[in-house]
């Protein structure tokens, strides 16, 4: 158990994958807690997030505390640092995720069909297309490697598998790689050959957002 405290939306924040779901709204405090060198918050959806770059765009630079409203220094320290969140995505019209599921025996980190509504949107929305996903958390890095091996490793051993459902069901994969950029300090952004030569096997592409939140550089103190 981490410290238990809450933070304050200045400003309402778009999830990140999803430009129709709202992840916190502005002015309202939601539960927070520090974990070792994590700063977890709820979000709308009541699910305990891993705060990050968005998140330092909607509550104030800390966590206020419920007694004396103070920010927590550990939390403010958090925000400073470059984090990185690599998916795999399985895509396509339609198709059935549980047995994707089933098939990969790994349970998605997210998922949905063509056709679902998509939730916390303004207008009532729904969903292109089918999709299936397996993701990290957001992690302080500056070698986006480290979390596509992490995907990797999962999946490493089910490339014909993979390259089956692909087949099957007429869909498409992809490696997400989203990148929030702290202080300028921008990861490093080669593949390895280990990397390429997987994502080669079950024909893979890559896909790269960056997100940088502006910075004070030393020429500008």
């Amino acid at each position: 158990m981490g410290m238990q405290t809450k933070a304050l939306c200045i400003k309402t924040s778009i999830n990140i994958d999803d430009s129709d779901k709202i992840d916190y709204k502005e002015g309202k405090e939601y539960k927070a807690e520090i974990i070792d060198d994590d700063i977890v918050i709820e979000d709308e959806l009541g699910e305990m997030c891993v705060a990050g770059q968005t998140a330092k765009e909607a509550v104030r630079l800390g966590a206020q505390e419920k007694e004396n409203k103070q920010c927590d220094d550990r939390f403010n320290e958090h925000f400073d640092k470059t984090q990185v969140l690599v998916y795999f995505n399985l895509y396509g019209d339609e198709f059935p995720i549980d047995n994707v599921t089933e098939r990969l025996k790994l349970t998605p980190t997210n998922a949905y069909k063509k056709g679902d509504l998509i939730a916390n949107s303004s207008t009532a929305r729904y969903r292109k297309e089918t999709s299936w996903d397996l993701a990290t958390d957001y992690q302080v890095s500056l070698d986006v490697n480290d979390q596509l091996q992490e995907i990797i490793d999962k999946i490493q051993n089910k490339a014909t598998i993979i390259n089956d459902i692909k087949a099957d069901y007429s869909i498409d994969c992809k490696f997400f790689i989203v990148i929030k950029i702290e202080e300028g300090n921008t990861p490093a952004l080669y593949l390895s050959k280990d990397i390429i030569k997987f994502a080669s096997i079950i024909g893979a592409e890559f896909d790269v957002d960056l997100y940088s939140n502006p910075y004070v550089t030393d020429l500008e103190n």
